[in-house]
């Protein structure tokens, strides 16, 4: 009879332990659920704050090559690259302050893309979608949506992803002075064996209220043209 508290006593403490256990889980859930529904909260927000942008004065890119138009605000800088080759058209569109870039559009056009490939739609999209898993430490909060662009059916990925500056002295990335960047990366099945990818970036992550929201009308923008 002696021994009875004591073994109540451990007892006690057992289960306290186990609560405890429960409670740091439960937050820690609770923690990483309000993590991830803000930055989808925050996605969701520059997509409306992007429906209230006025584009009447934008300025708009016609490539002959890819049959399509896109449209861009004044004070980005024009499309680059262009006509690559006789069958590629690479088209960049961004924002830049004193050489720092903070909006980041590119549009890639390939003529021959799935013949030269040698590779169907549903291939290529699926090789994307194992190389962004296949790096689960630099590509981060992926996901993926069907969506309608142009008027044409595209696979939509869009993730986080953790860039790393090269140190100047080992010219090695230095994680310690990462950017988490927001990208989201479009493809679209074109005429015969073309392929059209639409990328954009934000250098400021998922909470940049000015360049996301932007840069979703700047995409918005996108025709097919004959």
């Amino acid at each position: 009879m002696l021994n009875m508290p004591k073994l109540i006593n451990k007892g006690n403490t057992v289960l306290f332990i186990v609560l405890i256990a429960i409670l740091m889980a439960s937050a820690i859930g609770v923690i990483y659920y309000y993590q991830q529904t803000r930055k989808s909260s925050d996605v969701a927000l520059q997509t409306q704050n992007a429906k209230q942008i006025d584009i009447s004065d934008w300025q708009t890119y016609k490539d002959s090559l890819g049959g399509y138009q896109i449209s861009y605000p004044k004070d980005w800088q024009g499309p680059t690259g262009k006509n690559m080759l006789q069958n590629i058209s690479d088209v960049r569109i961004n924002k830049s302050i004193e050489g720092v870039i903070y909006g980041d559009v590119n549009i890639y056009f390939s003529k021959t893309y799935l013949l030269d490939k040698n590779k169907g739609f549903s291939e290529i999209v699926a090789d994307q979608r194992k190389d962004l898993k296949s790096d689960p430490g630099t590509y981060t909060n992926l996901k993926e949506d069907a969506i309608v662009i142009g008027g044409k059916k595209a696979i939509k990925f869009f993730y986080d992803e953790k860039r790393a500056p090269l140190d100047p002295v080992t010219y090695q990335p230095n994680y310690d002075a990462a950017n988490i960047i927001y990208t989201e990366q479009i493809f679209i099945e074109g005429k015969d064996n073309s392929v059209y990818i639409i990328d954009w970036t934000s250098m400021r992550g998922r909470e940049d209220e000015t360049y996301i929201p932007i840069s979703k009308k700047i995409i918005s923008t996108f025709q097919f043209v004959e």
